[in-house]
């Protein structure tokens, strides 16, 4: 599996759940960044709509992990059926 650095400067295995909750505090980040930017200076519009493009991305990939990390669960708890099932009928 892939590693990943976090922002602490810890390696992780990418799609984990230190991976997730990391990706987790950047979505608040900027989200709090860009609600400050939209309350300090309304001319800031196209600072706003970058950091929403980039909010939009993240969300994105973390769904995609996520959707990545049910599928593995699925599969996995099928070899420990089919696995279970065969050691049943022995």
């Amino acid at each position: 599996m892939n590693k990943v650095q976090l922002s602490s400067g810890r390696t992780v295995e990418y799609g984990g759940k230190q991976h997730i909750l990391e990706l987790d505090n950047i979505l608040v980040t900027l989200d709090n960044l860009r609600n400050k930017i939209i309350k300090n200076d309304k001319s800031l519009s196209k600072e706003k709509n970058t950091i929403s493009r980039a909010i939009e991305s993240i969300q994105l990939m973390k769904n995609k992990i996520e959707k990545e990390n049910k599928k593995k669960a699925l599969s996995e708890n099928m070899t420990l059926e089919a696995l279970i099932r065969e050691l049943v009928n022995r």
